[in-house]
């Protein structure tokens, strides 16, 4: 017999799996309609993650991407992206240059292009 708080549980791991960054992510895309150039910062320690998808997802359709994230949580390349892994909570020079980098991008962008942030 279940209780109450098996039923709680379920609830909550389905809420957390309905909601993961991947099917976040996936979930925007599928209901955006891209018509520019993409290009794409993503930051923060799920910013690898969401990247990935976003990127699985779009595939070359992005021109540029940016991941800036806490050490460790990158788990490899993303194609035509670059990542920065950085100090967390307290910023360091890597901290320093993604920024740079990500204002360097924003800044670059024309009207035709599009940023997925």
């Amino acid at each position: 017999m279940q209780t109450i708080k098996d039923h709680a549980k379920k609830i909550i791991e389905s809420v957390i799996a309905d909601n993961s960054p991947t099917e976040v992510v996936i979930k925007e895309l599928e209901n955006h309609e891209f018509t520019g150039n993409i290009y794409l910062i993503a930051i923060g320690k799920a910013a690898w993650t969401m990247a990935k998808a976003a990127n699985d997802f779009l595939g070359d359709k992005i021109h540029k991407g940016i991941v800036v994230t806490k050490y460790g949580h990158s788990n490899g390349p993303i194609n035509n992206t670059d990542i920065y892994e950085c100090a967390h909570p307290i910023s360091d020079e890597n901290t320093i240059l993604a920024t740079e980098k990500c204002i360097a991008l924003a800044k670059s962008l024309t009207a035709d292009d599009e940023l997925y942030f």
